[in-house]
């Protein structure tokens, strides 16, 4: 009945309100509500995580977690522009931006929007080309295409930049699996 779940949305936000600053409190209740499907509150929750620019408490990006939702929801034009929105309003340095694109690559990625994910990464690849969690993310996504040996070829690059032998054994891993 969408009376009740108003009203259930209602209490919900106050008892919020009422512990403001409980962070894991939040997350119960977004979980909640989110397996609950009362959606608005859902949204207008993780709308104001994204606003003020937070990370959740399991470190996730606030923004991203609103576009995986509103994907979930069948929202794509809106969880693209969240994402969107997120790489633009990097402040600061390069660095964060650059950072912010691999993140929007992982979750265009994770949306199985691929075309996307390949062009945000290039972006921060241009920036930072011997990045190695930028170079991870640029070789999953060519296995995603079925591109196997340009995989390959990037794994073997980060192999070549790592510097330590157990990160150069997880690579070695990742190409063997190819």
């Amino acid at each position: 009945n969408a009376e009740d779940e108003v009203s259930a949305e209602n209490r919900l936000s106050d008892y919020l309100e009422a512990n403001r600053g409980d962070g894991e409190l939040r997350e119960k209740i977004i979980d909640f509500a989110r397996t609950n499907y009362l959606d608005g509150l859902v949204e207008s929750l993780l709308r104001e995580s994204a606003e003020g620019a937070i990370t959740g408490s399991d470190g996730a990006s606030a923004p991203l977690a609103l576009a995986r939702f509103l994907s979930e929801r069948g929202r794509f034009d809106k969880a693209e522009k969240v994402i969107a929105r997120f790489v633009n309003e990097a402040e600061g340095s390069e660095t964060e931006k650059t950072q912010r694109l691999n993140q929007a690559a992982l979750a265009y990625r994770e949306l199985d929007l691929i075309d996307e994910a390949e062009q945000s990464i290039g972006q921060a690849l241009e920036t930072e080309p011997d990045n190695t969690a930028f170079l991870d993310t640029k070789s999953g996504l060519q296995v995603d295409r079925g591109k196997y040996r340009e995989a390959i070829a990037t794994l073997e690059r980060i192999w070549e930049l790592e510097t330590d032998l157990e990160s150069k054994t997880v690579v070695d891993q990742k190409i063997f699996s190819l």
